[in-house]
């Protein structure tokens, strides 16, 4: 297969891409059906939709029909009043009257909603279904991205094995290109094909790997991607047992796309390098990485992150070596790119030299300038090429994570290009250096974060059930990867679980049949960790009900650790069931598992769709404890319930947990698995920025003087004493949130800040001059004012950087002048 370079180490997880939306935000079922299917099958598809605000909520549905332009789709408009949920049981039928098969785009017209559907083969006898929940717009795979399906099989045989659909949904207006490659376990590739769409046309593939080779495909993978400028897609794997009927839907793992637009690299300099200098990432000690991208301050981890919210950003980087580096004044020092679109660049106003054998770190660089999705920030050192080195290849690191979306989410920002000096950066003396222990490497390599199945099984269950979990290992990148599998036993803490490790060779795939009985000889349940060793890694399970005339199983992804839900967060399980006894309807599992090493209790509630509270429970989880707790319902009321959802949360520090519920047909055993869906807070909405510097520079005056400084006395100021005295004096009225940066000074309000006159503000503002001219009774200059982040009273700053001039003249008290 053709090779996609990669020195990163880490986890690929598939990712969730599940969670509640607000006004504006835009959704897509990429699957759903009221039609007949092979082998004597039908399939029908419920929506659920749920309000977890407090205020109605309205939304429209828009019916996107197979293989055609869905310009003008079929649509319509609903509400939903705050704390409930609804239904809507075969969805094409009942809402568009529609024989065939669709995807729906879900538009959130006011407040706040979770969609989830299942989509299901109605039998005599019961169900079999697959969990397909809505995904937002911006989660869809982009232009230079790819996404990756695997844990595909290909069976000739129409009443035995599995077959193997794939479909996808163009998620734009425009026309799109789009290539699907598809490949065997051993990396080997099967086929090519292209499909162009038309805008917002679904298209559902059956048979896939027939239409590529003859022979079967007992493990394979396919591999998506456009490259339609602008091009955003979803795409999904229906792999479907023969014998049964029974379906699994699998969600993609989506990367880079390295064949497509490469990344920001240095090239050679003209200049002939020194012999010991190289900058490179660097990752101190308590860093995991030389990049860290969180959604929090002062720690060095990544993860936490919120489209439009502030997301914090450490670099560090070390000049390897005895010699120096010396930037000239301006010269960009690092760039920050998001998807290959330059962020920032940090600089210096005057000549700044690097030391040999040290690095430099920039702690908390904040921008709200990332929206939610998939994203990859890169980090580049001496991205204009002014620093001649021994290594020209080695000057970058990059982090993807997944921006989740904060509900209602907060106003589009767009992406602007910044420039930032580099006042905060620190200098520390490489650990060799100073003569300690240990090796220093400059590598861009990231350590691996954990991925969680939070569900498996080798165990009997109820009304005869056999489970079993079958365990996917696939390596994206272009080396070995090396992965541990750790052992999490059901209903016991597991600080020092049991543990396997196996090798994958790059592009192929590994699959554990029946991991827990063939690797760990466990009968039991238990939750799976996959820490990667050595390179990336993509991880899938299927756990299903073994019986002797086929399989009925839930597809379950892996979970990357960073997207566990934390103290102040709530989630919701929603589209649940649950009949007593075990003749008709459903039963409801209610899955946790503790992803932290703290013991912690989580706080679940139960309710109906009208909103009404059936009652709580509290469980308590022990490190790395996985719990499920059978037929939920029945612990709070005896009565059917048609239609309910869950509300999960936690107040313990430092803990954080995944949950998932596992709704069962009692008829034929056919489990769906349902991974929570997050619920976030509201961020603060736009300001003018008349009002915001108005309230900045009001407050910095107030703090110190308990007043706000007249014109007058500003200029008459800046006449006696020059303009650096007067940013002294700011400096010294508020030590601890006004400091001195070149020829300016930048106010670091944090994340809440009450001036004297109950203002409130947070996030950075900076003001730079220069070209001053200054005479008894006269004053001009340049200035430049920006800011990262600003909030006054609840709203954005959103200004950016402005530049500009003022222009005085002081004569009998009175200023005259412009600015």
């Amino acid at each position: 297969m053709p090779e996609r370079p990669s020195n990163r180490t880490g986890a690929c997880s598939v990712r969730r891409l599940s969670s509640a939306a607000g006004a504006g935000s835009v959704l897509f079922i990429p699957g759903s059906a009221h039609v007949s299917g092979a082998s004597g099958t039908n399939w029908r598809t419920d929506v659920e939709v749920a309000n977890p605000g407090a205020s109605q909520a309205s939304f429209t549905i828009a019916l996107l029909k197979r293989q055609q332009d869905n310009s003008s789709p079929s649509s319509k408009t609903f509400t939903l009043d705050g704390g409930k949920s609804v239904r809507y049981e075969d969805a094409l039928a009942t809402l568009f009257g529609f024989s065939g098969a669709a995807a729906l785009r879900i538009t959130v017209d006011a407040g706040m909603i979770a969609v989830t559907s299942r989509t299901y083969n109605a039998t005599s006898s019961g169900t079999y279904g697959q969990f397909i929940d809505a995904a937002l717009q911006v989660t869809g795979i982009g232009t230079n991205q790819e996404g990756r399906l695997i844990q595909l099989t290909h069976n000739r045989s129409s009443s035995s094995g599995y077959r193997t659909n794939i479909g996808f949904v163009n998620a734009t207006g425009a026309p799109l290109k789009l290539t699907v490659e598809l490949y065997r376990a051993s990396g080997s590739l099967a086929g090519t094909k292209s499909y162009n769409l038309a805008p917002f046309e679904y298209r559902q593939i059956d048979k896939i790997y027939q239409g590529v080779t003859s022979s079967d495909v007992d493990d394979g993978y396919a591999v998506l991607y456009t490259t339609t400028s602008g091009g955003r897609f979803f795409a999904y794997a229906s792999v479907v047992d023969n014998t049964t009927g029974d379906p699994v839907y699998i969600t993609p793992a989506v990367r880079a796309h390295q064949s497509g637009a490469p990344p920001v690299t240095p090239t050679p300099t003209p200049t002939p390098p020194a012999s010991s200098l190289n900058l490179a990432p660097y990752t101190p000690n308590g860093w995991e990485g030389p990049l860290v991208v969180s959604g929090t301050q002062g720690g060095h981890t990544s993860g936490g992150v919120i489209g439009g919210w502030s997301t914090y950003i450490d670099w560090c980087f070390a000049n390897i070596g005895t010699v120096a580096a010396t930037f000239p004044a301006g010269k960009h020092i690092v760039s920050l790119l998001v998807d290959g679109q330059t962020l920032v660049n940090f600089y210096s106003d005057q000549e700044f030299t690097l030391e040999g054998n040290h690095y430099y770190a920039y702690d908390d660089w904040e921008t709200t300038a990332i929206d939610q999705g998939h994203h990859t920030v890169q980090m580049v050192v001496d991205p204009e090429h002014v620093i001649a080195e021994t290594d020209e290849n080695d000057n970058t690191a990059s982090h993807a994570d997944d921006w989740v979306l904060a509900s209602p989410g907060p106003p589009a920002r767009s992406l602007r290009v910044i420039n930032v000096p580099i006042s905060k950066l620190r200098k520390e003396p490489l650990p060799a250096a100073r003569g300690s222990a240990g090796t220093m490497s400059a590598s861009a390599t990231q350590p691996a974060h954990a991925i969680y199945i939070p569900a498996s099984a080798h165990v009997s269950g109820a009304q005869g059930t056999n489970w079993r979990t079958d365990l996917e290992l696939h390596n994206p990148g272009s080396g070995q990867g090396r992965y541990e599998v750790a052992l999490l036993k059901r209903d016991r803490g597991n600080p020092s679980p049991s543990k396997k490790t196996f090798t994958v060779q790059a592009g192929h795939s590994l699959r554990l049949t029946d991991v827990l009985g063939s690797q760990f000889g466990l009968s039991g349940a238990a939750a799976l960790r996959i820490t990667p060793l050595q390179g990336e890694v993509i991880v899938t399970s299927r756990t299903y009900n073994l019986t002797s005339h086929g399989t009925y199983g839930q597809f379950i992804g892996g979970v990357d650790e960073r997207t566990a839900l934390a103290t102040g967060e709530r989630a919701l399980q929603i589209q649940l069931s649950h009949r007593p006894g075990t003749g008709a309807g459903f039963r409801t599992n209610l899955g946790m598992l503790n992803c932290s090493g703290v013991p912690m209790t989580v706080h679940v509630e139960l309710f109906s769709s009208s909103g009404s509270k059936y009652g709580t429970k509290d469980y308590s989880l022990e490190p790395y404890e996985f719990v499920q707790k059978d037929k939920i319902f029945e612990k709070v009321t005896s009565s059917t319930v048609n239609d309910g959802f869950i509300r999960l949360s936690t107040t313990t520090a430092g803990a954080r947990f995944l949950a998932y519920a596992s709704i069962i047909d009692n008829r034929t055993g056919d489990p769906v698995f349902a991974p929570a869906i997050p619920v976030l807070a509201s961020p603060p909405s736009p300001a003018s920025i008349d009002a915001v510097a108005d309230a900045v520079f009001g407050a910095l005056g107030r703090i110190g003087t308990g007043t706000k400084p007249s014109i007058v006395e500003t200029v008459t100021s800046i006449l006696q004493t020059g303009v650096d005295a007067l940013l002294d004096q700011a400096v010294a009225a508020n030590p601890g949130t006004v400091s001195r940066i070149p020829n300016g000074i930048e106010a670091n309000f944090g994340n809440h800040f009450v001036a004297s006159d109950g203002s409130v503000l947070s996030g950075r503002m900076r003001w730079v001059y220069r070209n001053l001219n200054r005479t008894s009774d006269h004053v001009s200059l340049d200035f430049t004012a920006s800011e990262d982040n600003l909030v006054w009273n609840g709203q954005y700053a959103e200004f950016g950087t402005v530049t500009g001039s003022a222009e005085a003249k002081l004569s009998s008290g009175v200023v005259t002048g412009d600015i």
